[in-house]
């Protein structure tokens, strides 16, 4: 079973995580040592962090977005519930976004370590934002399949600026209607991505089960992309650590595999920094 993380390692742990992890994508704002750290310590499948459509007061790029940000009435920029980070408004300036604020921060994440140490680049964010992620509100003219489209010209626009690093797309929107999900990232011409992240396979972020109904569209989804060549990671962020949605989770994930093409492209994702313990907690 291959073994996946998305963060930071904490300073003690980059060894033991290279060891026990055999997909790594740091965590946005993450230091050079740490990068360098894990990178001498093994492990050489590594990826950076950015964001499909949305920027950070604290980032490089926050001064050059300004005119491209999704605005409320007020003039203030929409931002998102969890995280705080302001929206572009990408619906209408998907093709400025990429060469004013995405490509630039991939850019300077690849100045800060030795060429070659970043495989992946993770483009979070992608295909659709859920209504309910919107402060104050969803925008009255959000558009899924505006929303949808621009997501895809950021993509193929950072694959192009980059064309010898692998794409990760955080692209699966099970709650979206058909057709505007991920499907898309699953062809091979145009090549979107490399790989889709399944955030919330069974579990949503409150740790609620999504039901059957949902659960086995996004299995099918899963096994789907799988069979296109794609690298597949299944994530339940909400199924805490040494919980028993976390081992049902594993379980499914094991099940769903044993019956998959190519199952050597799937990982199932940590929800700790526990690696020498990571078998009995997950």
């Amino acid at each position: 079973m291959k073994r996946f993380w998305k963060g930071s390692v904490p300073s003690g742990q980059r060894v033991a995580a290279a060891s026990s992890v055999d997909l790594l994508i740091f965590g946005d704002g993450t230091g050079p040592s740490q990068v360098k750290e894990v990178w001498n310590a093994g492990l050489k499948e590594l990826g950076l962090y950015v964001k499909c459509g949305g920027v950070r007061e604290t980032d490089a790029e926050w001064e050059e977005a300004q005119d491209l940000l999704w605005r409320q009435p007020n003039g203030k920029p929409y931002t998102q519930g969890q995280y705080g980070w302001a929206y572009g408004d990408i619906q209408k300036y998907a093709s400025l976004w990429a060469p004013t604020v995405a490509i630039p921060h991939v850019q300077a994440a690849l100045t800060q370590v030795p060429e070659g140490t970043y495989r992946w680049i993770f483009v979070d964010n992608c295909i659709g934002q859920h209504p309910t992620l919107f402060v104050p509100n969803s925008p009255p003219d959000y558009i899924t399949k505006t929303y949808h489209d621009a997501t895809l010209t950021i993509l193929q626009a950072v694959r192009n600026a980059f064309p010898g690093m692998e794409i990760l797309a955080n692209g699966w929107q099970g709650w979206a209607p058909i057709g505007y999900r991920g499907e898309a990232l699953g062809a091979t011409v145009p090549n979107y991505a490399d790989g889709i992240y399944f955030e919330g396979m069974l579990y949503n972020v409150k740790g609620d089960y999504q039901g059957d109904p949902r659960f086995i569209q996004d299995q099918g989804a899963f096994l789907s992309m799988l069979r296109a060549g794609k690298v597949c990671i299944w994530d339940d962020p909400g199924a805490g650590y040494g919980t028993p949605e976390r081992r049902r989770s594993l379980g499914y994930f094991l099940g769903t595999t044993s019956v998959s093409v190519n199952p050597g492209n799937a990982y199932f994702a940590h929800s700790e920094t526990r690696w020498a313990d990571w078998i009995r907690g997950i």
